[in-house]
């Protein structure tokens, strides 16, 4: 059963059952990483390094396995240690007024 459905508009999708110390771990390093203004404000490829190059040390800690780089949906998605799904978006959706645009 699916207990939270957590979508951060700036770029982590996680779908969790429970609180595991593995994924909450992963999840602060991907945290880090996304709220970082060098990331944000990197070019897309940039954006795409840096991320693969962090979810490349997550699963050498075996804290994330099957990452897989999704270029249609700019996306990074992976499955965490405990076997829930999640993602690091890799596209802005912020315009310059910061708000999210709507179309």
């Amino acid at each position: 059963m699916i207990a939270a459905l957590t979508v951060a508009l700036t770029g982590v999708l996680t779908i969790s059952q429970t609180g595991d110390n593995a994924r909450e771990a992963a999840t602060a390093r991907i945290s880090v990483l996304i709220n970082d203004q060098t990331f944000c404000s990197a070019a897309y490829d940039t954006r795409v390094k840096m991320a693969l190059e962090l979810t490349d040390e997550l699963a050498a800690a075996g804290l994330i396995r099957g990452v897989y780089y999704d270029a249609h949906a700019k996306m990074i998605t992976f499955e965490f240690a405990d076997g829930t799904l999640g993602g690091i978006g890799l596209k802005s959706f912020s315009t310059p007024d910061g708000y999210l645009p709507m179309n």
